[in-house]
Parts: C-alpha cells; sequence; structure tokens
C-alpha cells in the first residue's frame, strides 16, 4: 500500500503484526472498512505531526505535542491526564526538533506553572495545559 520499500516500526503497547495481503482485502468489506478507519485515523496523526513541526516557537510545539498525545494515549486520572507511555525528554527533544536541554527547562516551567506533574512511575500527567 505504499511506495516505500523499507518501513520500520516501533511499538509502545503490546501489539501483534500480522501479514495481509490485498487480495483478502479486496474481497472482505469489513476488513477494507477497518484498515480504512485505521488508515484514516493514521493520516490525521501524521498531518498533526506537521503541524507541529511547523510551528516557530519550540514552547508551542511541546504544547501541542502534549495536547495530541494526551489524545492518542492519554488516560483520566484525578489530576488530569495521564500519558500512558513514559517519555524521555531525549525522545521529546526529538519530535520538537530540539535538544534536551531546552525540553528539560520548558518541562521545568510547565511544572513550575502547575500544568504538568509526574506520578510515581514518571509518567507526564497532563493538568491545565
Amino acid at each position: 500500500m505504499t511506495d516505500l520499500s523499507i518501513y520500520e516500526a516501533t511499538v509502545l503497547l503490546d501489539a501483534e503484526l500480522v501479514s495481509i495481503h490485498l487480495a483478502e482485502i479486496a474481497v472482505s468489506p469489513t476488513l477494507s472498512h477497518t484498515l480504512f478507519l485505521k488508515i484514516s485515523q493514521r493520516l490525521k496523526q501524521a498531518e498533526s505531526f506537521l503541524v507541529i513541526s511547523s510551528r516557530q516557537r519550540i514552547q508551542d510545539r511541546l504544547h501541542h505535542l502534549l495536547q495530541l498525545l494526551a489524545q492518542e494515549i492519554g488516560q483520566p486520572v484525578e489530576e488530569g491526564t495521564r500519558l500512558s507511555v513514559r517519555l524521555t525528554h531525549e525522545e521529546l527533544a526529538s519530535y520538537c526538533y530540539t535538544t534536551r536541554v531546552t525540553i528539560t527547562r520548558l518541562m521545568g516551567k510547565l511544572r513550575r506553572q502547575g500544568k504538568i506533574s509526574f506520578d510515581q512511575k514518571n509518567h507526564i500527567i497532563l493538568k491545565n495545559l
């Protein structure tokens, strides 16, 4: 379904990889519909990442990234929305096209403002972001 010959997948939660031939998709309306919904969801995610990367200010990139992650992998908790995956400052920096030091500074600022906190396992909890 792509012209690219090499793809690499990284999963953050338990997953199962299944190979499906195009002929199977063509004869199964249920499978076609399910794949269409998943591909549509993935396209929206890609668009969101493009919007994030287009932001000039790094703090805006981080803000929008955290909002997207809250929508995609957030779990409601008493304090706000907990990201179900633990992310390092290095990973956040990579997603925001900046340095770890900058993300550490910005995360500290958000923490002081009461917009984020961390649980006992260092998962980010978004409060009033």
